[in-house]
C-alpha cells in the first residue's frame, strides 16, 4: 500500500493523528458503516506502525490487537443483524 502523504508529515503530526484515532470510542453507538471506516483507518495505522517500528515491535502488535477487536465487533454485529441474537 502506498501512502505518499504520510512521508510528508513530521513526527509530531504523525503522532497527533495516531493519538486522535486511538481515543476511546463507544462502539455500541457506532453503526456498521462507521465501523467499516474505523477498521480501514486502523488498518492504515497498523501499516504505518509496521513501517515505522517493524512487525515484531510491541506497539505494532498492540495496533494489530486493536484491529482484531474492531473486526470481531464488526463480525458479531453483522451476524447479529443477519440472523438475530443467539442464545
Amino acid at each position: 500500500m502506498d501512502l505518499p502523504f504520510y512521508g510528508q508529515l513530521d513526527n509530531n503530526r504523525k503522532a497527533f493523528y495516531i493519538r486522535a484515532f486511538n481515543r476511546l470510542i463507544d462502539l455500541e453507538a457506532v453503526n456498521l458503516k462507521e465501523l467499516e471506516q474505523m477498521i480501514e483507518q486502523k488498518r492504515v495505522v497498523l501499516h504505518l506502525f509496521a513501517k515505522m517500528y517493524g512487525f515484531k515491535d510491541q506497539r505494532t502488535i498492540n495496533k494489530s490487537v486493536e484491529l482484531d477487536n474492531l473486526l470481531n465487533t464488526y463480525l458479531r454485529r453483522k451476524i447479529h443483524q443477519q440472523h438475530g441474537p443467539t442464545a
